[in-house]
């Protein structure tokens, strides 16, 4: 069980980086409300956790060789957030979406924004859910929920202290792309291993 946790803690960091980034930017602005921020951003990632639920459902029901393929997904994420990672060091940072007031600061423009955030989460969570037994599945459900209201707990305590949540991001890309290649590695192996 202890492999499944780790498996769980780098799945889930790996693809909510620019969701802590996004959380705390939107918990800095003061003109939203911490407790909107909040249940927004839970509705979103429970709208990430069922979808990636219902597909890897779905997957059970096609050969092996589309499972083992989706796990190419994450691989390619990584190797593209790297490569944004590299390009941004050349040049200016860009704001991209991660401006707390582009969202309005209501419960469906975060859940929304949170959402809308999830492609990278879905496509680690989908061949990762579907490589694994129900039992597996459950214990990375609560493993997601507990990690994702620290890092609630984090975003909220980082926001009060953190002016421009870009900073964070320059920092952890390279991180990120290694953990997302890594996830995708692994879904690919185990996929191929059951």
């Amino acid at each position: 069980m202890i492999a499944i946790l780790v498996i769980a803690i780098v799945a889930f960091t790996s693809t909510n980086i620019d969701d802590f980034v996004l959380l705390t930017g939107l918990l800095a602005d003061p003109s939203n409300r911490c407790r909107t921020v909040l249940i927004g951003h839970g509705i979103g990632i429970f709208l990430i956790i069922a979808l990636s639920l219902a597909g890897a459902a779905a997957l059970a029901t096609l050969p092996k060789a589309y499972v083992l393929s989706l796990g190419f997904g994450p691989i390619f994420l990584g190797v593209l957030k790297f490569v944004t990672w590299l390009k941004r060091r050349r040049g200016p940072i860009a704001a991209e979406n991660m401006e707390a007031s582009a969202t309005g600061g209501t419960i469906f423009s975060v859940t929304a924004a949170v959402s809308a955030a999830g492609g990278d989460n879905l496509a680690a969570y989908i061949p990762l859910f579907a490589a694994h037994a129900v039992y597996e599945r459950a214990f990375f459900v609560v493993s997601f929920v507990v990690l994702a209201a620290a890092w609630c707990l984090i975003a909220v305590v980082l926001a009060q202290r953190v002016n421009r949540s870009q900073k964070i991001t320059l920092a952890t890309s390279p991180i990120v792309a290694l953990l997302l290649t890594t996830l995708g590695i692994y879904s690919v192996w185990s996929a191929a291993a059951t």
